[in-house]
């Protein structure tokens, strides 16, 4: 049960504004290339400004070295902890498993 009025909330004239860098990167990009048409013998320089644009909007170079040896040695220390699991496992598997099956007999 209300008694009285509910005092209604206040309002603001406020229109949110909303910076997308990719579509403005998108149309500054697109606005280079909407005057210029594209011939066949610039298919190869086309080909290439996009695989370069990939990699430069990941920022890692994979075929670098640096990356290269930074993959080979994550993928040592997760072998390294694979089998670490591994063998901790089979210790305690050897160790505890058959005095745990003998109290159940």
């Amino acid at each position: 049960m209300v008694f009285g009025k509910r005092p209604k909330h206040r309002s603001f004239d406020y229109t949110p504004r909303h910076y997308d860098p990719d579509k403005d990167d998108l149309e500054r990009r697109m606005s280079q290339y909407s005057d210029k048409p594209i011939n066949q013998g610039d298919a190869e320089a086309v080909k290439s400004r996009i695989r370069g644009s990939f990699r430069k909007r990941i920022g890692v170079k994979y075929d670098s070295e640096q990356y290269k040896k930074s993959l080979r040695r994550s993928n040592r220390i997760v072998l390294v902890v694979t089998l670490g699991l591994i063998i901790i496992t089979i210790y305690f598997l050897l160790e505890y498993f058959p005095s745990f099956l003998a109290a159940f007999d």
